[in-house]
């Protein structure tokens, strides 16, 4: 007795697959695409190395419960190579796409950003014994010529071949960290494997981050203005109303339009006509930054 052929009905699982699939790569290209966008508004003010320092380590303290769920798979003689995979898959890629992000619109960091799989096969051909089918091998030249196109061309009047080299060499370093990854932690929890590296990531970064934190112009400037001892500005003969005092910042904050810089120490003036020469430094140091209008003045506890 020969049995019927009825097909097999798909699991639901297989039936979510279909439609989840297809939705969550695309929530993943929007955010991954939006974050190109973030860089190239806060890389110009913030810094590329300061920026990437805290993406790396809000992205490790994200993913940290996973890596404390399963620390007992983390042993000490891993985490060499975890640090190298994170700077190679990482730290530097990242650097190189905020360093890009300050010379050249976020569309041109986005399209390099799409190499990374032609990359990813690339280096899986030549270090890792995989095969390249035609399809691949075609879309591999493709790309190629694409950045080549984007390095000599320009964007908005800007000369963009730099920015475009740093994004390809950025995607190099994701494919080549991809298949590091896949044949040297493949084994281990993915999201455990993200915390340890990005975390690793960030502690290499920091040094730099540290060296280029970027510091508030206004504080800054006047910080550099009470510095000054010398009664009269190098051969300028400009003169320094400030170099009696010593005074130190406690306080400087902008509120709509308004700067109001607080100062502790000893004031100390010469001559009663100081008083509105230390105002006015003080006032006219203020007023260059955009953004300020008015400028009150607080030494110990009283307005100048």
């Amino acid at each position: 007795m020969s049995c019927p052929n009825v097909a097999a009905a798909p699991s639901r699982s297989q039936e979510s697959a279909r439609w989840l699939d297809p939705l969550e790569l695309g929530v993943l290209g929007a955010i991954w695409g939006a974050s190109f966008l973030f860089m190239r508004v806060a890389a110009n003010d913030f810094g590329p190395a300061p920026l990437v320092e805290v993406r790396l380590a809000l992205g490790s303290l994200v993913l940290l419960p996973f890596l404390w769920r399963d620390r007992s798979r983390f042993p000490l003689r891993l985490w060499p190579k975890l640090a190298l995979i994170g700077a190679i898959n990482s730290a530097l890629p990242f650097l190189l796409f905020a360093w890009a992000a300050q010379r050249a619109p976020a569309g041109i960091g986005a399209i390099a950003n799409a190499m990374t799989v032609l990359f990813t096969a690339l280096v899986g051909f030549l270090f890792f014994g995989e095969r390249i089918g035609t399809r691949r091998a075609l879309a591999l030249v493709v790309g190629f010529v694409g950045v080549v196109v984007l390095a000599s061309g320009k964007a908005a009047g800007m000369s963009i071949g730099a920015a475009a080299a740093a994004g390809a060499l950025a995607s190099l370093l994701y494919g080549l960290g991809i298949n590091l990854v896949r044949r040297h932690l493949g084994g281990l929890p993915p999201a455990a494997v993200a915390s340890a590296t990005l975390g690793s990531a960030a502690l290499l970064t920091l040094p730099v981050a540290i060296a280029t934190w970027p510091v508030q112009p206004l504080p800054a400037a006047i910080q550099e203005l009470l510095g000054l001892d010398e009664r009269f500005f190098g051969q300028s003969g400009l003169y320094n109303a400030l170099a009696a005092s010593d005074l130190r910042i406690l306080n400087v904050q902008v509120i709509g339009g308004q700067a109001t810089v607080e100062l502790l120490g000893t004031y100390r003036v010469d001559d009663v006509c100081d008083i509105p020469r230390v105002r006015e430094q003080l006032r006219r140091t203020a007023l260059q930054f955009e953004g300020v209008n008015e400028v009150i003045v607080v030494i110990n506890g009283g307005r100048l």
